[in-house]
């Protein structure tokens, strides 16, 4: 039987005709086969038949192979030890790249953790630059259907085998999305109702952080963190931070005045937040409606540009201070380029800052936008104008919270608010 059941699932992913062959086949060696459930989920279609003492699932299309693959080879190897079990949840997507448009709403199924992953709940998320610019153009291999996000805070329901640091119940938040390990960008992102995550990527969320602020910090933290590393700065040096108000330039200033002890940080922004920078901390704050960079009289140690303006914002620089570009490729040939470093150790790290409120998120004021108007949220985000982060709560309500039992995905409560 093991030999029929591998050659089944063979010839189901040779081609579309082969599935109807296999059927054939099983209903020549199994006369007693009985289908006893078809689930279309969109492309998918999934028919399970028994033959005889065990469960056989037939896939026509593979949607995903990281989530519906894995776990039908197991379900077919040991059938009694794996039984088919598919939740669906409600999560946003795109097929094909192009503008905000080209993102539906719709179902698909719960993933299942894998011995180092945790199964969060999702219960707010936050929008980046890189998420639109994924969608826009294929500047990373994965397969469609595509999930944006990398940023969220939520509650581990489920975990694996191997996971040691956290609990059924903790409240996490992170960067799901590790862009230094190559070929693993996730399919599916954060603006779904639950995901998977590898639990070295998370941290603990800090108890006097809502979950949408904590959403709001991930990516945006990390890449600034890496800035500063990056340039080698000290204590005592000065810095002149492009881009202050938006997602990575608040928290640049803030972790230029708090954590790095910088003598004097100046920012650039436009005229309706000049007052919003300094209440961050700021010095001296460049209105750049007003100022050109060749008319800033100081020079600075070290030119942190967030919004990819290094081939004029140079010029502020003084003669061997180091330039940082988060963008990619630096406009400026002498600039440095700095992404990021995703680890939920850097979030560790910066817990005393974010719990003593030295640190804190900024919401663009806004949002939170609910999760039925993501496309909302990326027209707001696309137009560069957002203070701070762009941030997606509540997800849908209500609906359940789920907790695994005898390898089954059981449905423990309404969860009303998120």
């Amino acid at each position: 039987m093991l030999n029929l059941r591998i050659l089944i699932l063979t010839l189901q992913l040779l081609a579309p005709l082969s599935v109807l062959l296999a059927k054939r086949l099983l209903k020549l060696t199994a006369p007693k086969t009985e289908v006893i459930i078809t689930l279309k989920i969109r492309m998918l279609t999934l028919t399970i038949v028994r033959t005889r003492t065990m469960l056989v699932p037939m896939l026509e299309d593979l949607v995903f192979p990281e989530i519906v693959f894995f776990k039908v080879v197991q379900i077919i190897i040991h059938p009694k030890r794996y039984p088919v079990h598919i939740k669906m949840q409600k999560a946003w997507f795109y097929e094909v790249h192009g503008p905000k448009e080209v993102l539906k709403l719709g179902d698909f199924p719960i993933p299942y953790p894998g011995q180092n992953q945790l199964l969060v709940q999702v219960c707010a998320a936050a929008l980046n630059p890189i998420d639109f610019k994924l969608r826009s153009n294929p500047l990373v291999f994965t397969d469609f259907p595509v999930v944006p996000g990398c940023d969220m805070a939520g509650i581990v329901v489920a975990k694996g085998d191997h996971v040691s640091r956290f609990e059924v119940g903790d409240e996490v938040y992170g960067n799901i999305q590790n862009f230094n390990a190559k070929g693993e960008f996730k399919q599916l992102g954060t603006l779904a109702q639950f995901i998977v995550v590898e639990e070295n990527l998370v941290a603990s969320k800090p108890n006097n952080l809502s979950f949408e602020e904590a959403a709001s910090l991930p990516v945006a933290v990390q890449t600034a963190v890496e800035g500063f590393k990056t340039a080698g700065f000290k204590e005592g040096q000065t810095i002149f931070i492009v881009g202050g108000a938006g997602g990575v330039g608040t928290l640049a200033v803030q972790l230029a005045k708090q954590l790095y002890r910088a003598s004097l940080v100046a920012a650039t922004t436009s005229t309706a937040k000049v007052e919003f920078l300094k209440t961050l901390g700021a010095d001296e704050v460049v209105d750049y409606t007003k100022t050109r960079y060749e008319e800033v009289k100081k020079k600075y140690d070290l030119v942190y540009d967030t919004i990819g303006e290094s081939k004029n914002s140079y010029v502020v620089a003084k003669d061997s201070a180091p330039v940082i570009d988060i963008t990619w490729p630096p406009s400026n040939p002498r600039a440095v380029h700095s992404s990021l470093t995703v680890s939920g150790e850097i979030l560790e790290n910066l817990r005393p800052c974010l719990e003593s409120g030295k640190l804190t998120a900024v919401i663009d004021p806004a949002g939170p936008f609910h999760f039925c108007d993501v496309i909302k949220a990326f027209e707001y985000l696309e137009t560069g104008r957002a203070r701070g982060k762009v941030v997606i709560s509540p997800f849908s309500v209500p609906y359940l919270t789920y907790e695994f039992r005898n390898s089954k995905l059981v449905p423990q409560r309404s969860f009303i608010g998120y």
